[in-house]
């Protein structure tokens, strides 16, 4: 493991490198806690580590600012969660993050991902809107996007995985206001549908997945067809799930499987 100065000596980052680092260049995964959290809870609650070192991922946890009551945030979204209006360009912090792991590792740019949950499911969609031509993908967990399309302008087709459970009570399945109103989540994706020029039809699999803790098959995966290259689009609907997500051994392998099958177009 190395600590910053990635992304700035103000808010150092933790990089998990795998313990027998391959030869080829590796995917990067930018995983972003929650409103509250932090970089070390989030790590330690989705247990990416030893993904990382089995399929050879980097992973990077950095953390949000902390607001007057030391509670860390991402500036992301009108709806969450810089209810103090403090001044911090999050969406440019994070490129530097990026351009810093990058600068130091050897990283596959082909496929490097934005994964969070709730405001930092927010943040990666904020990532995906603002560096589309930089990111392969995000994954998005119980957070959604801001009403106003005219916000999110993606300069290139982008991945998309939107996990998010039906019985969310704190950013509801669909949609509402939290600090400001929020996307549900089929609009959510039905936006980045557009955005990637996919077809319009659906397709839902035929058997659910087991995403989270405890292990139940609750998971409904609806994907668009026929996008352009470079761009997809699921709903991993968490049938009777609540806000918050620990997610299990196989949706951590699925996760892994979705960034190895899906960088960005040659």
């Amino acid at each position: 493991m190395n600590e910053g100065p990635v992304g700035g000596v103000e808010r150092p980052v933790s990089v998990y490198v795998p313990a027998e680092p391959p030869l080829d260049p590796m995917p990067l995964v930018i995983l972003l806690h929650g409103f509250t959290a932090s970089g070390e809870i989030v790590k330690s609650r989705f247990g990416l580590r030893q993904i990382a070192d089995e399929r050879g991922f980097l992973l990077a946890t950095p953390d949000g600012t902390p607001n007057s009551g030391g509670q860390r945030f991402w500036n992301a979204a009108s709806a969450c969660c810089n209810d103090e209006e403090i001044e911090v360009d999050d969406s440019a912090y994070l490129l530097r993050v990026i351009d810093d792991v990058v600068a130091r590792w050897n990283v596959d740019e082909d496929r490097i991902f934005v994964m969070g949950h709730s405001n930092g499911g927010f943040m990666s969609q904020r990532m995906a809107c603002d560096h589309a031509d930089i990111l392969a993908g995000v994954i998005s967990i119980a957070g959604t996007d801001d009403t106003e399309a005219a916000l999110c302008r993606p300069t290139d087709a982008v991945h998309v995985v939107h996990v998010h459970g039906t019985a969310d009570k704190v950013i509801r399945f669909g949609g509402g206001v939290f600090m400001a109103p929020y996307l549900g989540a089929e609009p959510t994706v039905g936006r980045w549908a557009r955005y990637n020029d996919c077809a319009g039809s659906v397709m839902e699999s035929q058997m659910p997945l087991d995403a989270r803790v405890p292990d139940s098959a609750e998971t409904q995966v609806t994907r668009y067809l026929d996008c352009v290259p470079g761009g997809s689009v699921e709903l991993w609907a968490m049938v009777g799930s609540g806000h918050g997500f620990e997610p299990n051994e196989e949706f951590r392998r699925r996760i892994a499987d979705y960034i190895e099958s899906h960088p960005k177009p040659e």
